[in-house]
């Protein structure tokens, strides 16, 4: 069962990856501020910027709602930002507080924790491992075993998740994630274990297939219009009968993506 001190761990992990995308998002929103007045009960709307306030048409309302929407979204990243400062100090009081009393009792077994059991995992691997919400949908087409000993929906599925594991890359399989409206299931979130960015990895193995390419199409588009980016934290593969994948070409991908991180134990 898990402590107090691990659970608090691991929500602050949570919050510090929203900050990251939803400060990503921000990126996509006008630069100006909206600031909405009552007069006469009636509202009005400014935008505030280096030369004043400038006055917001009522036709104008597809510009005010994107920016009151940057406004809300400004104020979520302020307060998780607090959350994690107070995480942080709770944890690091705590730690420092628990850490003395074991060095006043017992210097011999101080030292025994310190050269055999006080290895923290990594970060990556704590994220890694932590519950998180999967997709339920067609269970009966998890029918291929990783090397981790996951369950995935194809051959080509194995393939990248046996090597990202091979090479040390936390990852979860079909993690989701919600924009706006809309949820979606990548095949791969994985955490970048260099700067703890967020990537996505999708793999689209039925290219032959019209309607399959417009779904992959309209899941670009939304990426992107949320700050994932291909090339960069958006990683694409393709498939067709034709020109299967290789697992040359995935480690390729793993090498220029993430570098060499070295095989589990």
């Amino acid at each position: 069962m898990k402590d107090l001190i691990d659970i608090m761990i691991e929500r602050q992990e949570i919050f510090e990856y929203k900050i990251k995308e939803l400060e990503a998002l921000l990126k996509k929103f006008p630069r100006n501020e909206i600031v909405c007045c009552m007069n006469c009960r009636k509202t009005k709307w400014y935008i505030k910027s280096d030369k004043g306030y400038e006055y917001l048409k009522k036709s104008e309302r597809n510009l005010a709602i994107k920016l009151a929407q940057k406004k809300y979204i400004e104020e979520v990243i302020k307060t998780l930002k607090n959350e994690v400062l107070a995480i942080k100090a709770y944890v690091d009081k705590h730690n420092a507080e628990n850490l003395s009393k074991l060095l006043d009792d017992s210097k011999a077994y101080a030292k025994l924790i310190k050269d055999e059991l006080i290895s923290e995992a990594p970060i990556g691997e704590i994220w890694e491992n932590s519950e998180y919400e999967k997709n339920l949908r067609y269970e009966e087409s998890l029918r291929f075993k990783t090397a981790a000993g996951h369950m995935v929906r194809s051959k080509s599925e194995v393939l990248i998740a046996s090597a990202l594991y091979q090479n040390g890359i936390p990852y979860r399989y079909e993690n989701k994630m919600e924009f706006g409206r809309d949820t979606v299931y990548p095949d791969f979130t994985i955490l970048q274990p260099l700067t703890g960015e967020l990537v996505i990895w999708e793999h689209f193995g039925l290219m032959d297939d019209p309607d399959y390419v417009e779904k992959m199409l309209w899941k670009l588009r939304l990426y992107e219009s949320n700050g994932y980016v291909l090339g960069e934290n958006l990683i694409m593969t393709f498939e067709s009968r034709e020109f299967p994948l290789s697992i040359e070409s995935i480690e390729g991908i793993i090498k220029s993506n993430f570098g060499t991180r070295g095989h589990r134990k």
